[in-house]
C-alpha cells in the first residue's frame, strides 16, 4: 500500500510539472521532501505515545527504582521531542529553498515562452510582407487567383511598420531571457549553497543533541540496582539523586549548545568574462578558473622579496652576487581565458549594440 501511494504521489507531482511548464524532477523532489517531513513528524509522535504508555505503566508499579528511572527517562524524551521539532523546522526551510529555486525556473520558462511568441509573430509578419510584395510587383499572379486582393503600397508600409515593431519586441525579449538566465543561475547557486550547508548543520546539531540525551538516558538506566547473586530484600535503590543530576546536566548541555550559523555575504554583480588581450592587466583572479597556479600579478609580492645578506663590519670583502639573482624577471604570458561554470551568454551591451546596428527592410 505504501509503495502504491508513493508511486501515485510521484506521478501526480510529474503531472503538475507538465501544467506548470517543466521541471518534473524538481517537483518530484519537493514532494519527497514534504513526505520526509511528514514521516519525521509521525516518528516523533509515535515515540511520544510509547513514552506516555510507559509512564502510565510505571506509575502502577510498586518498585521505586522503576518509577524513578521511568520518570526521568520520560523527561529526557520530552527534551528529545523538542530537538526533533527543531530539526523538522529545518527540513521545512530546506523544502522551501527548493520551492524558491523552482519558482526561479518558472520565471525563466515564462521569459522563453514570451520570446517564442514574439518570434512566431515576427515570422508570420514576414510571410505576409512577402505575399504583399508579390501581389504588387506581379499583378498577373492576382488574375489567376480566385480569392485574392491586390495589395497597395500603403498596406506594405503598414506591414513593414508592424514587422519593425515585432523585431524590436523580439530583441527586447531576447535581452530579458538573457538577464533572467544570468540572474537565476547566480541566485540558484547562492540558495543551494546556503541550503546545503544549513541542512548539514541541522543534521550535525541533531546528532550531537541525540548523543547528549541518550547518553544521559543510559546513565539513568544504569542506576537501577543489580540483583545478580543477591536476595531481593537486600537490594536497595540509592540512585535518585544521581538520576536527577544526570537530567539536570543534559538540560544544561542542550540549552547551552550553540551551532555555527552560516550566512553568505551579499552577492557581487554578475561578471561578464572575456578573453584578455596581451596589453590588458587583471587585478583579481576570476572565480571558477581552471588555472592551477595563480597569476604572478595575483601572488603576494612579499613572498618574492629575497633576503639580503647582512655584512658584518669586520668583513671587508663584499659578497659576490650571482648573475641569476639580478637577472631581469621575465614577463609571464597572459593566462588563458577562464572556463566559466555555465556557457557564456551575450551581455546586455553587445545586444544593445546589435539592436542599434539592425537595418530593417
Amino acid at each position: 500500500m505504501d509503495k502504491a501511494s508513493r508511486a501515485i504521489r510521484r506521478s501526480g507531482a510529474k503531472l503538475r510539472s507538465l501544467g506548470s511548464g517543466g521541471s518534473a524532477d524538481l517537483n518530484v523532489m519537493v514532494s519527497e521532501l514534504k513526505d520526509m517531513r511528514e514521516s519525521a513528524k509521525g516518528f516523533m509522535n509515535a515515540q511520544n505515545s510509547a513514552c506516555q504508555d510507559m509512564m502510565r505503566w510505571a506509575a502502577n508499579e510498586e518498585n521505586r527504582a522503576i518509577q524513578d528511572v521511568a520518570n526521568h527517562i520520560a523527561e529526557l524524551n520530552l527534551l528529545w521531542t523538542d530537538v526533533q521539532k527543531d530539526f523538522i523546522g529545518h527540513l521545512k526551510e530546506y523544502k522551501q529553498m527548493y520551492e524558491m529555486v523552482l519558482e526561479g525556473e518558472k520565471h525563466v520558462l515564462q521569459a522563453k515562452d514570451n520570446l517564442n511568441n514574439y518570434e512566431q509573430k515576427e515570422t508570420k509578419l514576414r510571410k505576409d510582407l512577402r505575399k504583399a510584395e508579390k501581389s504588387v510587383f506581379k499583378p498577373k499572379f492576382i488574375m489567376f487567383c480566385g480569392s485574392g486582393k491586390r495589395s497597395n503600397e500603403a498596406d506594405i508600409r503598414n506591414l513593414e511598420s508592424k514587422l519593425h515593431e515585432a523585431q524590436m519586441e523580439r530583441e527586447k525579449a531576447e535581452i530579458e531571457v538573457t538577464e533572467r538566465i544570468r540572474e537565476n543561475e547566480a541566485v540558484k547557486m547562492i540558495r543551494l549553497k546556503e541550503g546545503f550547508v544549513r541542512i548539514a548543520e541541522a543534521y550535525v546539531e541533531l546528532g550531537k543533541k541525540c548523543s547528549t540525551v541518550f547518553q544521559a538516558q543510559k546513565d539513568v538506566a544504569m542506576e537501577i540496582p543489580d540483583v545478580h547473586g543477591k536476595e531481593l530484600e537486600e537490594v536497595k535503590y540509592t540512585g535518585s539523586s544521581k538520576t536527577q543530576n544526570y537530567l539536570y546536566k543534559a538540560k544544561e548541555k542542550l540549552h547551552s549548545y550553540r551551532r555555527e550559523s552560516f550566512r553568505l555575504n551579499p552577492p557581487l554583480p554578475f561578471p561578464s568574462y572575456h578573453c584578455q588581450d596581451k596589453d590588458e592587466e587583471t587585478d583579481d583572479p576570476p572565480p571558477y578558473s581552471l588555472i592551477k597556479e595563480p597569476h604572478p600579478q595575483w601572488q603576494d609580492k612579499s613572498s618574492h622579496v629575497e633576503s639580503v645578506p647582512q655584512v658584518s663590519p669586520s668583513v671587508e670583502s663584499v659578497p659576490k652576487v650571482s648573475p641569476s639573482v639580478e637577472s631581469v624577471p621575465q614577463v609571464s604570458p597572459t593566462p588563458p581565458c577562464p572556463t566559466a561554470l555555465y556557457p557564456a551568454l551575450p551581455s546586455k551591451e553587445s545586444l544593445d549594440h546589435a539592436l542599434s546596428a539592425v537595418k530593417f527592410y
